[in-house]
């Protein structure tokens, strides 16, 4: 009976454990300021944190989704898990919105198991940036004002 009741108390523990790191991990995902969409080998989601959506347009509570190819239609998610070799500073256009992205396999013991996309505005906000400024340096020019460099 004493080994019954501490399998089931090492049990407990074990799935407590389980649950701090998976929430642990959920709260990391979901922290980050980049969109993240993870899947496995055959390219149906897994993980997708809350900027992803939010990139995307996408309400989170929407489960229409289940491939990372009808989230992400361009995308070469798929090629990635196929060659497991990751696509470093790819950018995609995602309706109106163009993204910066790295896209990189999940590889244990040599075989690819999924994938990881991560994407950014980060070029959207250099390009509105550089429009900004654009419009600052034609406005200066015709109000003959020099800005310091």
């Amino acid at each position: 009976m004493d080994a019954t009741l501490e399998n089931a108390i090492s049990v407990a523990n074990y799935n407590r454990a389980e649950q701090e790191k998976s929430h642990r991990f959920s709260l990391i995902i979901d922290g980050v300021s980049d969109g993240v969409i993870a899947y496995d080998r055959e390219g149906n989601i897994t993980t997708i944190n809350k900027q992803a959506y939010r990139f995307l347009k996408m309400d989170h509570k929407a489960e229409s989704v289940k491939s990372v190819e009808d989230l992400l239609p361009r995308s070469t998610a798929i090629n990635v898990i196929s060659t497991k070799l990751p696509v470093m500073d790819k950018i995609e256009q995602f309706g109106k919105e163009l993204l910066s992205s790295i896209i990189f396999p999940i590889v244990i013991n040599n075989e690819a198991v999924g994938g990881v996309t991560d994407f950014s505005k980060t070029l959207q906000m250099l390009l509105k940036l550089k429009e900004k400024s654009e419009d600052r340096f034609q406005r200066a020019w015709w109000l003959n004002i020099t800005f310091p460099t």
